[in-house]
Parts: structure tokens; C-alpha cells; sequence
């Protein structure tokens, strides 16, 4: 059987249904973690970027010291190096 254009319309189709349901049955694929109020902002690391000058950016009135522990708990970053181009999630 000869593939044509309209079984090729039906297989994206029912791809992109497919990841929809799941997307939709599944929370966990679009949420924080259990008690959060919404998605994590995700931020992609420049060129200089630290964990503290993350801090002093994203963190608002709390001490830098305790947002950069957050951030290296909720990414488990074993160390306390960024690099370039590397997304974390931000609390």
C-alpha cells in the first residue's frame, strides 16, 4: 500500500492528540513540585552569570545566601558552578 498525504495528516494528527491527553493527564509534565503555586520560571545562565548574582536579581528582599540554597536544591547541583547556555529552574 502506497503511502499518500492524507494517511500522512492522520498520523501527525494523532501524534499531536496523543501528546496533548498526555500533557493534560499528566500535572507533573507542566507543574513545580507538590505545594507549588504554579510552573518554575526557568532561566537560561549567561556568559559571567553566578548563583549569587542570581541572587541579588531574582531573590527580592531575602538573603541572597538562602535563595542561592534553593536554587542549588531544587536544580540538585552538585556544585556551585553555572555554565553558559545551562537552564535551571529558579524558586
Amino acid at each position: 500500500m502506497e503511502p499518500n498525504k492524507r494517511s500522512a495528516l492522520r498520523v501527525a494528527g494523532v501524534a499531536v492528540a496523543a501528546a496533548t491527553m498526555l500533557a493534560l493527564v499528566n500535572p507533573a509534565l507542566h507543574a513545580g513540585p507538590p505545594g507549588s503555586a504554579g510552573p518554575r520560571p526557568v532561566h537560561t545562565v549567561a556568559p559571567g552569570e553566578t548563583l549569587w548574582s542570581l541572587a541579588e536579581r531574582f531573590g527580592g528582599q531575602q538573603d541572597p545566601r538562602n535563595y542561592v540554597d534553593d536554587v542549588v536544591s531544587l536544580n540538585n547541583l552538585r556544585s556551585a558552578t553555572l555554565y553558559p547556555g545551562e537552564t535551571i529552574n529558579l524558586p
